[in-house]
């Protein structure tokens, strides 16, 4: 298309960021009568005064200045394509009315709900731990671990350890005693440990240990081993298998507590707003303030 008969005048000036605001003509209101307008496409004008929410105030002079032609380019552009649009679309074609109460409606009932669901959000986020059990059985088909995860601890032990024996035999022991005198073993030794238990992937775990580690059948070795052994030129690294979900099984409770909450959480929350609506309802139709024709 070509633009025909429209006229575009900029004023851009050095004092852009500091002039004080005029008004749009088009906006019919008078809060920029005293202004001069930095920008105008045909009865379209721009005034300081609409940058203001547009410019941080913690630009430098020049970002700010190139920020805010950059605005005045965009805004030039758009106001172009809507007044080219008016003159090429039907009529039906730019009535937008009906849209935008429907957006405007929307926008006022979500911030109501946002409100109305802050008095009730600490007895809504309160999730029992049974709550999670029974909906995780109910949906175990949603939970299905893809490949073969571990639960495990590990020891990551220096070969000039002189304790090294040691503490792999305690390694093996479950008794607190053992576990007590491995951590301060390790501690003595300068052994990096991890005796929280944690899950992951086997894949996972094996990309962290070195490269000589071979286990092509990772569900034989699970079903048959309880330990992970590896060495390198300086290091020996014993993991210990707790626990193991192999593809296919469902996940571990512990791993999807939190996902599980948040959908119980949200689930509270929509019949919470489907009370109040129902609420409302019911309050409207008994003082007689609806009628269907």
């Amino acid at each position: 298309m070509k633009f025909s008969g429209l006229i575009v005048v900029v004023f851009l000036c050095s004092g852009l960021l500091a002039a004080s605001s005029c008004k749009r003509k088009s906006s019919g209101t008078n809060s920029h009568s005293n202004e001069k307008p930095i920008a105008r496409v045909l009865d379209e004008y721009l005034y300081k005064s609409d940058l203001k929410n547009v410019i941080p105030k913690n630009l430098s002079k020049k970002d700010s200045s190139e920020l805010a032609q950059s605005y005045v380019h965009n805004w030039i552009v758009q106001t172009l394509l809507v007044d080219k649009a008016k003159q090429n679309l039907p009529s039906d074609k730019l009535d937008f009315e009906n849209q935008i109460e429907d957006y405007r409606r929307s926008l006022i009932i979500y911030e109501y709900q946002k409100e109305y669901l802050k008095q009730t959000q600490a007895e809504d986020t309160a999730i029992s731990a049974k709550e999670i059990e029974d909906y995780f059985n109910q949906n175990k088909s949603t939970f299905v671990v893809e490949n073969n995860l571990l639960k495990i601890t590990s020891i990551k032990i220096k070969k000039r350890c002189p304790e090294y024996r040691q503490i792999f035999y305690l390694s093996r022991k479950n008794d607190d005693d053992s576990k007590q005198k491995l951590e301060e073993l390790c501690k003595k030794s300068g052994s990096a440990y991890s005796f929280s238990p944690q899950w992951l992937s086997f894949n996972d775990l094996l990309k962290t240990l070195p490269g000589n580690v071979r286990i092509p059948n990772q569900e034989y070795y699970l079903k048959t081993y309880k330990t992970i052994e590896a060495t390198d030129t300086a290091n020996y690294f014993l993991i210990n298998v707790l626990d193991y979900k192999l593809a296919n099984d469902n996940y571990p409770i512990e791993l999807v507590n939190d996902k599980i909450k948040g959908i119980l959480i949200n689930k509270k929350r929509i019949e919470r707003i489907k009370q109040m609506e129902e609420k409302i309802f019911s309050a409207a139709t008994n003082e007689k303030n609806i009628n269907v024709y």
